[in-house]
């Protein structure tokens, strides 16, 4: 279970608490940064398959909920951005 946190169950089963992959995300090495570098640039039917809407139609979305589920970052961790939830 390389670069995975596990938790333990009740029952004594491992849980995998998150993917070292999502850990990366602040590298900029994450689908979202293909999604906002790349995809949206070089090939829009795959970024509209991917999240089932156009860019206009998300940038829309992303303006009437980012408000409500931004967060601040603290001294532990930095919070995720609104664009990335």
């Amino acid at each position: 279970m390389d670069g995975v946190m596990v938790l333990r169950e009740k029952n004594g089963k491992r849980k995998k608490w998150s993917r070292s992959w999502l850990q990366r995300r602040q590298q900029g090495l994450g689908v979202l940064s293909m999604l906002d570098k790349e995809l949206i640039v070089e090939d829009s039917l795959a970024y509209r398959n991917f999240l089932r809407m156009t860019n206009p139609q998300f940038e829309y979305l992303l303006a009437a909920v980012e408000i409500d589920i931004k967060k601040q970052d603290t001294f532990m961790r930095d919070a995720i951005s609104a664009r990335n939830k």
